[in-house]
């Protein structure tokens, strides 16, 4: 068992890591309800950030690949 923790986006964020590049590898990611905006750190690619949804959206951790 191990544990991981790294400081990433603000207290309202909601937390939604995943793989979003399809590397195997989970990235550390948030959505930003008040902005609708998604923060990605990608492990291959580094930062992705990107408007989309509403401010009611919750997001939900998974395994997204582009």
């Amino acid at each position: 068992f191990s544990y991981y923790s790294v400081p990433f986006g603000s207290s309202s964020d909601l937390p939604s890591p995943g793989d979003y590049d399809g590397d195997g590898k989970f990235d550390t990611a948030v959505y930003r309800p008040s902005t609708a905006t998604w923060y990605v750190n990608r492990s291959s690619t580094g930062l992705h950030i990107q408007n989309f949804g509403v401010s009611t959206d919750i997001p939900l951790p998974n395994v997204f690949v582009r």
